[in-house]
């Protein structure tokens, strides 16, 4: 077998059964009650390109995930995702990938890994900045992330020849970021305004 679809079903878990469906390259799991991905199943699903997870119960994706080393497409829409794992950014063949409706407030660190990403979707979440590393993402041509809680975008985002972009409903700044002279240090609220009225009083 090499698609199968069991969207639209009543299952809490991944039936153990798909383990043994070795040859299997596109699974449909969208709209069930799915809480948790079982690790034993995803090991086994090695030539698995297309993986659609949209509208289940999952809080988290776990670090196995990256056992589906073919995977192309992963959709995890409307879910209650609040992070993502790094062993996320191992796939690297990886091209679409959606988490829109979500609770994510950032992605890994590491995303910049995922150098087949074409597509980006994130809109309507969390997210209050993008890491760096996005901007090694060079084949990336759409990113939608609308609807989210970013004031500014990555110095390397320029990098990326994007031919999408969406970006509205969120609290953007007008003024270009610029990198703070103190990246090492935390100020106290004491330092801060000391420092403050000394530039007005030099200033004036």
């Amino acid at each position: 077998m090499q698609i199968l679809n069991l969207g639209n079903n009543e299952f809490e878990e991944l039936p153990e059964v798909l383990e043994y469906l070795t040859m299997l390259e596109k699974l449909h799991l969208f709209n069930n009650k799915l809480k948790n991905l079982t690790p034993k199943v995803l090991t086994h699903l090695r030539n698995l390109t297309f993986l659609n997870l949209n509208c289940n119960q999952l809080k988290t994706i776990p670090p196995d995930i990256c056992r589906l080393c073919n995977l192309q497409f992963l959709s995890v829409d409307k879910n209650l995702l609040t992070e993502l794992p790094l062993e996320l950014c191992a796939l690297l063949r990886l091209e679409e990938f959606h988490a829109s409706g979500n609770q994510l407030t950032s992605l890994p660190l590491e995303f910049g890994f995922l150098v087949n990403l074409e597509k980006l979707y994130l809109q309507k979440n969390k997210i209050r900045e993008l890491p760096e590393s996005i901007g090694k993402c060079y084949k990336l041509r759409t990113l939608d992330v609308a609807a989210n809680e970013l004031r500014i975008f990555p110095t390397e985002l320029g990098n990326i020849p994007l031919k999408e972009m969406y970006c509205e409903e969120n609290p953007l700044l007008q003024h270009i970021p610029v990198h703070s002279v103190q990246e090492e240090e935390v100020l106290s609220l004491k330092e801060i305004v000391a420092r403050y009225v000394m530039k007005e009083l030099k200033d004036r």
